[in-house]
């Protein structure tokens, strides 16, 4: 294991928007609506999914929490405005009820930590679940208190670092209104093929028949020397006088990190079995290279 496979610390998760789903309709109903089979899941795990429109478009990506008598869907803050109302768009005669609960809980994630170190709510709800790319907890508490623990606290550096070395795509980075799921490498962490119908599945379904999407989310080794803010770079395939890029970075990792930097890009999937890119910068400069992990 490397340093960060074995990081351990508790990080309190703030831009997160909680919408909680009631009513004995509420698994089929929210299986009607996420790309990942509600059915399926059960208490004490947290599962990724996806919100997608009809053409198979990311509209929110969140995770699904199971409470003794409802569900929890926690997202991206940014997204609230969003996901409220198409959570509540497709309710006809649904037994359901949908509350933004935004404002009543608090998230901990902690890595490679006991139980006995946090400082827990009787009414805290505990989950396993891979946020980051490493195997956490979540704690899910009610009202304004934090969950508190004796170890470290995580910076967002340190979270953001590793889940670039794991691969995983977050809003606003990776994932936006023009996302498909199965091309920022969803498929095995989010999307159920073998459940009913929701909103989106026939283009999903299709792309994955096709067995391609034009672009695919990779994860790159970049070379030493770069500049600390990668805002605006695009990789070239190695040697190539093409006049089109092959692909764009969309996060990376520190540049004072001890350990080599690594960035997260998308590529179009004519230029993927390339290993190796150039990186032209936002100035116009260009380095070699960014190699495929």
């Amino acid at each position: 294991m490397n340093g960060h496979e074995q990081l351990q610390g508790f990080a309190h998760l703030r831009d997160r928007c909680f919408f909680r789903l009631s009513g004995p309709d509420r698994a089929r109903y929210l299986n009607g609506q996420v790309t990942q089979d509600v059915a399926r899941l059960v208490a004490g795990h947290t599962r990724h999914t996806c919100l997608t429109n009809a053409k198979g478009r990311m509209q929110a990506d969140g995770f699904i929490t199971v409470l003794d008598d409802s569900l929890l869907l926690d997202a991206p803050a940014d997204v609230r405005e969003v996901l409220g109302p198409r959570l509540e768009r497709y309710i006809i005669a649904d037994d359901v009820e949908v509350h933004d609960e935004s404002n009543e809980w608090q998230l901990t994630h902690m890595l490679g930590m006991d139980l006995m170190e946090a400082d827990l709510q009787a009414s805290s709800v505990v989950t396993r679940s891979e946020r980051f790319g490493m195997v956490g907890q979540d704690v899910f508490s009610r009202g304004s208190r934090l969950g508190a623990a004796k170890g470290r606290e995580l910076t967002a550096e340190e979270l953001d670092d590793l889940r670039i070395r794991h691969g995983v795509p977050v809003w606003g980075r990776e994932l936006d209104a023009e996302t498909l799921p199965p091309e920022a490498g969803l498929e095995a962490r989010s999307i159920s093929y073998n459940k009913g119908c929701y909103v989106g599945q026939e283009v999903i379904s299709r792309i994955r028949s096709a067995g391609k999407t034009n672009r695919m989310l990779v994860v790159l080794k970049l070379a030493a020397g770069l500049p600390a803010d990668l805002t605006g770079a695009l990789l070239w395939t190695a040697g190539s006088t093409l006049e089109r890029p092959a692909g764009v970075l969309t996060s990376w990792t520190a540049a004072e990190a001890a350990a080599p930097r690594m960035a997260l890009g998308f590529v179009m999937r004519r230029a993927a079995e390339h290993g190796v890119f150039g990186l032209r910068l936002s100035e116009g400069r260009m380095i070699d290279q960014a190699a495929r992990r």
